[in-house]
C-alpha cells in the first residue's frame, strides 16, 4: 500500500489519538474530584493528598525523553498498548489502597513512570508522534482534533467520576476507570507506523523537547473542587467547574488549530503569543 500523508489512514490515527487524550488528560485534570474524597478518607493534609495527582501529571511531563527511547525500541502500536495495560493496572490496583503511600505508587507512579515501560506517558508520547508522522499540510488541525479529546475528557469525566463515587465510592470509581483506561489499548492498535525503523533512526521527533513550562498546568484542576467546597458549593456542582474549562479548551483547540494551518501564520510566533498572553493575564499576587 502506498503511504500517503494527510489522508486515508492518517485520520484513523487521529481517532485513536482523540480517545487517548480523552483518557490521559481527562483523568489527570479530573483528579481534583477524587482529591476531595481522599481528603476525608485518609484525614491527611491537603499537601500530602495533592502529591498523588502531582506525581501523575509531573512524571508524565518530566520523563518524556525516556518515553521516546521506549517508543524507538518497541514502535508505536506496542508502546501504546503497553502503556494502556500498565496504566490500567495502576488505576485498578488503587482500588486496594489503604494509605496515601499506596496511592503515590499505584495512581501516581504506575500510571506515569515509564522508564520501566509504565504508564500514561507511553500513550501520550505515541499519540503525539503518530499524528506528526502522518500529517504535514494539515498537521495543526490534526493535532487539534486529536487533542480535542483532552477537552472532551475534561468536560465529561469530572461529573462522571462524581456520579460513580456517589454510587460505588472512590474505590469502585477507580476500578471502573481502569476499564476505561484499558480501552486505550484497542485504539493503540490503530497506530500503524508510517516510517520504517531505518527511516525513524534518521528523524528527530518533536517529542524530545522539554514541556517544563507545563508543570503548573494541573494545579487549578487539582484544587478547584476543594476550593469550591470551601465556598460551600455542592460537590455535584463543583465538578462542573472543571467541565467548563474543558468546554472552552475544546473550542480553543479547534479554532486555533485551524488558524495555525493557514500558510501565512507563523506557528512558533502564534504559540509564543498565546503563552505571553497567559502570563500577562496571571494575577500578580
Amino acid at each position: 500500500m502506498t503511504r500517503q500523508k494527510d489522508a486515508g489512514w492518517a485520520w484513523v490515527c487521529v481517532v485513536g489519538t482523540f480517545y487517548i487524550h480523552f483518557i490521559v488528560f481527562g483523568l489527570m485534570q479530573s483528579f481534583g474530584v477524587i482529591y476531595v474524597e481522599l481528603l476525608g478518607q485518609f484525614e491527611s493534609s491537603r499537601g500530602e493528598t495533592a502529591w498523588i495527582g502531582s506525581l501523575l501529571s509531573g512524571l508524565v511531563l518530566l520523563l518524556g525523553p525516556v518515553g521516546v527511547v521506549v517508543l524507538d525500541l518497541l514502535g508505536t502500536r506496542v508502546t501504546a498498548i503497553l502503556g494502556a495495560v500498565l496504566a490500567c493496572v495502576g488505576c485498578s490496583v488503587s482500588f486496594l489502597a489503604d494509605s496515601l503511600i499506596f496511592l503515590y505508587f499505584s495512581f501516581g507512579v504506575l500510571q506515569a513512570y515509564h522508564s520501566l515501560g509504565l504508564g500514561f506517558n507511553l500513550m501520550f508520547i505515541t499519540a503525539t508522534v503518530i499524528v506528526n508522522q502522518y500529517f504535514v499540510k494539515r498537521r495543526s488541525l490534526a493535532n487539534a482534533l486529536g487533542s480535542l479529546g483532552g477537552g472532551v475528557g475534561t468536560m465529561a469525566l469530572p461529573p462522571l467520576l462524581q456520579v460513580m463515587m456517589s454510587e460505588y465510592t472512590w474505590r469502585g470509581a477507580l476500578l471502573i476507570t481502569g476499564g476505561l483506561v484499558l480501552n486505550c489499548a484497542v485504539f493503540g492498535t490503530l497506530f500503524k507506523p508510517f516510517y520504517s525503523k531505518q527511516e525513524l533512526s534518521d528523524l528527530k521527533t518533536e517529542s524530545r523537547k522539554s514541556v517544563l513550562g507545563s508543570f503548573a498546568y494541573s494545579i487549578p484542576f487539582n484544587h478547584l473542587p476543594d476550593l469550591a467546597n470551601g465556598l460551600e458549593i455542592p460537590e455535584d456542582t463543583s465538578s462542573w467547574l472543571i467541565s467548563a474549562i474543558g468546554i472552552s479548551s475544546m473550542v480553543g483547540r479547534l479554532v486555533f488549530g485551524r488558524i495555525s494551518d493557514i500558510p501565512c501564520v507563523n506557528r512558533v510566533a502564534f504559540f509564543a503569543s498565546a503563552n505571553l498572553e497567559r502570563e500577562v493575564e496571571r494575577p500578580s499576587g
